[in-house]
């Protein structure tokens, strides 16, 4: 029988733990939330004119695409002059879609490992407390992660249906002509734009940016409450699963984050959508913002000081990969690939 005591001085450790167990079970009921509110946020189907079972047509994707910034993701190896075309083919980004998925299996796998380390002997449980708050944490930013979903969407529409509404005003105000309707309004005044159709959309999407930063905070506490890098070396798979699955959690929503802060500002300024570049444009015209590196600043002090290397991956990946090579945009991934080296140092100087 190990001595525990000398084994690991100052930690507390259990062969099994009731705690754990919960804390294995609060993650599970985290990832089963946002997977259903995911599925039912599909937008409309087709041409069927219905919405999805959240009450809303238009989807996440075609908005984040309307008010893409010079940091949002598209495709692989995107220019700059391509990037904000709402093509068909182009108008969303498998980033989210990659993400979102890799991160519920990891944190479903993370669940299912807790659950089964608490009542196995064999496997040593560390800081049982800690891990119940950090699941805590992690459950409650999973369902903020599910509010945000139908609020981010609210008043917003699809192009489909700006196209039915202003196809309505317009079979409206010729019906009102037939009629000699002296309060008509001629058929062939300028329709009403986006702003006057989707009017207090702007207000949700700011709440949604609000509610990213709220669950992006809850994540980082839940890193910063179990601190899984400095985990004893022989308990390899809170390593393996615990690590790195919170400090995705944390870099992903500090990223995320940033976009709908990028949407929700390009929504105040072009309501209609973001302008795509010009063919020919000077370069200094569309300049890329230096939002990106004020996030990756965030992410590297978080990254060395807790310490989390994993938190500026996703900026680092979405960044390099699938944005236009703006020169503010390749300062970010420098600084967020800072961030990770002297993160994993400092994990390293901890653990040896």
């Amino acid at each position: 029988m190990i001595d525990t005591a000398a084994a690991y001085p100052g930690e507390h450790v259990t062969s099994t733990s009731f705690t754990i167990v919960i804390a294995g079970f609060l993650l599970i009921l985290g990832v089963a939330i946002l997977a259903a509110f995911v599925w039912m946020s599909g937008g409309e189907q087709g041409n069927s004119g219905e919405p999805d079972v959240l009450g809303s047509r238009v989807t996440i994707r075609e908005i984040t695409a309307r008010f893409r910034t010079t940091w949002s993701p598209s495709t692989l190896g995107v220019s700059i002059a391509d990037h904000q075309k709402q093509t068909p083919e182009g108008i969303g980004s498998v980033v989210y879609r990659i993400a979102w998925g890799f991160l519920l299996i990891w944190l479903f796998m993370t669940g299912v490992f807790l659950a089964i380390s608490g009542v196995v002997e064999s496997i040593e449980n560390f800081r049982e407390e800690q891990q119940l708050s950090a699941a805590t944490y992690v459950l409650f930013s999973l369902l903020l992660c599910s509010a945000w979903i139908p609020v981010f969407r609210i008043h917003s529409k699809s192009t489909k249906e700006i196209v039915e509404m202003k196809e309505f005003v317009k079979h409206v105000r010729k019906d009102a002509e037939i009629a000699k309707d002296p309060t008509g309004v001629d058929q062939f005044a300028v329709l009403p734009d986006h702003q006057e159709l989707e009017e207090g959309k702007s207000c949700f999407l700011w709440v949604g940016f609000g509610i990213l930063v709220v669950a992006w905070g809850l994540a980082l506490a839940a890193t910063v409450q179990v601190r899984a890098w400095t985990l004893p070396s022989p308990q390899y798979g809170t390593l393996l699963f615990v690590a790195p699955g919170y400090g995705l959690l944390a870099g992903w929503l500090l990223y995320a984050a940033s976009l709908n802060f990028g949407v929700a500002f390009g929504s105040d300024s072009c309501p209609d959508g973001m302008r795509a570049v010009p063919e020919g444009s000077n370069p200094y015209a569309y300049r890329g913002s230096l939002w990106p590196i004020v996030v990756a600043a965030i992410a590297l002090i978080t990254a060395v000081s807790i310490p989390d290397p994993t938190q500026p991956v996703p900026l680092v990946l979405s960044l390099l990969f699938f944005t236009p090579r703006y020169r503010s945009n390749l300062c970010a991934v420098a600084v967020g690939i800072l961030g990770i080296v002297i993160g994993s140092l400092h994990v390293w100087s901890l653990r040896s």
